[in-house]
């Protein structure tokens, strides 16, 4: 498998922004859940006092996802909790226009997943 460019958009660009808006610390003494976590696809998009994020990573052989959201009185803290993901189940998802939160990332989700996931049709 081609090792995969991270995205990161719209309020993120870089790992430490995310790990940051969910208030992890990624050297927590003993067990750290960040280990071996690469993400893949980050989106962050904020209107007025709320937000809206989703983040796809990987972790071993695993694919996971993290949604979170918030109004005007808290950001993103204590909201991750990854969700283990089937990749076909997701670029399913994503084709369908039905990630959450109201589509608010789904053609940069759907893109970048058909750029990196869905299998190439062979010639006949």
């Amino acid at each position: 498998m081609k090792k995969i460019k991270p995205v990161f958009i719209e309020n993120w660009s870089c790992e430490e922004e995310v790990y940051g808006d969910f208030s992890i610390d990624k050297c927590l003494s003993g067990s750290d859940p960040l280990k071996n976590v690469r993400i893949l696809f980050a989106c962050y998009k904020t209107g007025g006092w709320s937000g809206q994020a989703f983040v796809l990573f990987k972790k071993g052989h695993k694919y996971y996802e993290v949604n979170g959201s918030h109004c005007s009185c808290y950001g993103l803290e204590g909201q991750w909790e990854p969700e283990e993901v089937v990749m076909k189940e997701l670029i399913e998802r994503a084709e369908r226009n039905t990630t959450c939160y109201e589509n608010e990332y789904y053609n940069e989700l759907n893109t970048f997943l058909q750029k990196n996931f869905k299998p190439k049709r062979k010639k006949k």
